[in-house]
C-alpha cells in the first residue's frame, strides 16, 4: 500500500436543528489545481474569504447583493 498525502478544506454550518459540513480534498501535489483557481475567484470579486452562510443571508461582503441570481452566479 502506497501512502498519499492529502490536503483539504472543510467548513461547517449549523442553525440549531441542522448541521452541514462541506469538504474538498485532493492529493497534496494536486492541491494547487484546486486552490489557485479558487484564490483567483476571491481576488476577482475582492473577497477576503467565502462563507456560504454569509452569501445566503446577505451578511458582510454580500449585504448589497440583493438579487438571488446574482449571488448564485
Amino acid at each position: 500500500m502506497i501512502p498519499f498525502k492529502f490536503t483539504g478544506y472543510c467548513d461547517e454550518s449549523e442553525d440549531g436543528t441542522s448541521l452541514a459540513i462541506a469538504c474538498v480534498f485532493a492529493r497534496a501535489v494536486e492541491w494547487p489545481s484546486v486552490a489557485q483557481p479558487w484564490q483567483r475567484l476571491l481576488e476577482e470579486y475582492k473577497m477576503p474569504e467565502f462563507h456560504m452562510e454569509h452569501c445566503e443571508h446577505r451578511k458582510g461582503f454580500w449585504e448589497s447583493w440583493r438579487n438571488p441570481s446574482e449571488r448564485a452566479s
